[in-house]
């Protein structure tokens, strides 16, 4: 008699986990991480690839119910239904996955390189202080999330293929830190109130929709256009036209997702904002894409990007609302 609740009980404990992780955003840190690594110069079949894989994606996961534990509270406020706040994860559990997670990720880079230790210790503490400080500030608690991300994982991945980050490829970090921050600000739309009341100064908060989308179109601008530099500053590598026709997809979806918040009725719905984010998530799985393409050729990046748009994209219309409204993604827009 007590097998089906038990069953039933184990099964949404599952589920809670599974909305933690944001599958709908897994794919990007790992496809980072092969276009690090294979921007290094360094063949991306590598059974230790799979490894650093493993450690990226771990440590996402630990960042992911770090950021949840310390923003338990005000989610308790404005978005009870998340995982932690409604009790489905303990704030006990959290930390222990947190724990165990990096603990695992640390220990896979500490035998690949323990040079990447030392990036990931340095964005940590920026990751901490995004949490705890800057996430009501804005902008500047945009980059500095997306310094502690994505670009974590872009100089992690170089040290697989290099002892230290080769400083050639800064300008592909600050592709990435770009899509981040641009990331960050498209979020922030998402629930524009549900921050005020939490006293977060985010960027719509604080000058509206309209200047938001300014902003937006700025950083999609400077990302696609050092993106689309990257023949120059990587003159020795080669598969320039199929690295191309992937970045025209990455500017379609950049576009695409700016026009549904530009055309959207005002006030801005939610969930118009989360149609708009979607289609970005696609980009993340996308231009990451374009510079592994850049450096093997057509066929990994196709069959790798493929692989993370078929991960994200059924995801980023089940999971995403889930996580962010607590309900199904409705069949009609707002």
């Amino acid at each position: 008699m007590t097998s089906e609740p038990t069953g039933a009980a184990v099964g949404h404990q599952m589920f809670a986990h599974l909305q933690e992780w944001r599958l709908y955003e897994a794919a990007h840190p790992l496809l980072v991480a092969v276009a690090a690594i294979s921007l290094t110069g360094h063949h991306i079949w590598d059974w230790r690839v799979l490894l650093l894989c493993f450690a990226i994606l771990t440590g996402w996961i630990a960042g992911l119910y770090l950021g949840d534990y310390l923003g338990r509270g005000q989610d308790a406020l404005v978005k009870p239904h998340r995982p932690i706040p409604s009790g489905r994860i303990t704030a006990r559990t959290a930390t222990l996955c947190a724990l165990g997670c990096a603990s695992a990720g640390c220990l896979v880079i500490l035998v690949i390189n323990w040079h990447g230790l030392i990036i990931v210790a340095l964005m940590v503490g920026a990751y901490c202080a995004y949490n705890v400080f800057l996430k009501s500030h804005g902008i500047v608690g945009d980059v500095v999330e997306a310094l502690s991300t994505s670009v974590c994982v872009f100089l992690v991945g170089t040290t697989f293929g290099a002892s230290w980050p080769p400083l050639h490829l800064v300008p592909v970090a600050t592709v990435f830190l770009l899509q981040a921050s641009f990331s960050n600000v498209a979020l922030a739309l998402t629930d524009i109130e549900g921050d005020r009341r939490v006293g977060w100064h985010t960027l719509p908060v604080r000058r509206g929709v309209p200047t938001t989308l300014v902003v937006l179109v700025g950083i999609g601008a400077l990302q696609l256009i050092l993106a689309a530099l990257a023949p120059v500053y990587l003159p020795d590598i080669g598969y320039v036209p199929v690295f191309g026709l992937f970045l025209l997809s990455s500017t379609a979806l950049t576009a695409t997702s700016i026009l549904i918040l530009a055309t959207a009725p005002r006030p801005l719905a939610r969930t118009d904002a989360l149609r708009a984010f979607e289609y970005h998530l696609i980009d993340k799985a996308v231009l990451p894409g374009a510079f592994i393409a850049l450096a093997t050729g057509p066929l990994p990046a196709l069959a790798l990007t493929g692989a993370g748009v078929l991960l994200t994209w059924p995801a980023a219309r089940t999971l995403l609302y889930r996580y962010e409204l607590g309900r199904p993604r409705p069949t009609q827009p707002a």
